[in-house]
């Protein structure tokens, strides 16, 4: 209520300015870059395992929102909400096609939803079974997570400054 007062234009039509988010650039520039930019400036930026983890988590979290829907639990709405800001404006984009110019950065605010998604992805990959077999496993996930994490980031802190260039790998 507090954000409906302070930004009653935004938020009393929140389906109104979600679309017009989406749509308002799609005739700001040619159509060169193709509807599928920005999955493919995804798979280009994010590791390749946290991409993993995030489709695991957004199929487990629409499951879970259908399942906490069956039962009239207050979660679903929470499931859909994370789930709806990760993947809901990436969609539009693509859809209509708008322009995004040099890379991510336009999109940065579906970020955190998507990053609750790679978790929830890690989480229901490894389970949460304590029996001795499922240990293995389990260790071997949470390696395969972190090196997926630590080797971008050593690549990054590789390159610095340099990767802030116009130019680099």
């Amino acid at each position: 209520l507090t954000v409906l007062v302070i930004y009653p234009v935004v938020f009393s039509h929140p389906l109104t300015m979600l679309w017009k988010s989406a749509t308002a650039s799609a005739d700001f520039a040619p159509k060169d870059r193709g509807r599928l930019y920005q999955l493919d400036q995804m798979v280009h930026v994010w590791p390749l395992i946290l991409l993993v983890f995030l489709v695991v988590g957004i199929v487990a979290a629409m499951r879970r929102c259908l399942e906490e829907a069956r039962v009239r639990s207050a979660d679903a709405a929470t499931w859909a909400l994370v789930a709806s800001q990760a993947i809901a404006l990436p969609i539009l984009i693509a859809v209509h096609n708008s322009y995004l110019a040099n890379g991510l950065r336009q999109t940065l605010f579906v970020v955190p939803a998507q990053a609750v998604l790679v978790a929830v992805g890690f989480a229901s990959l490894l389970g949460v079974s304590r029996s001795p077999g499922q240990r293995a496993w389990r260790i071997a996930g949470a390696t395969i997570a972190g090196t997926g994490i630590i080797l971008p980031t050593a690549g990054q802190l590789a390159m610095f400054p340099y990767q802030y260039s116009q130019q680099n790998v």
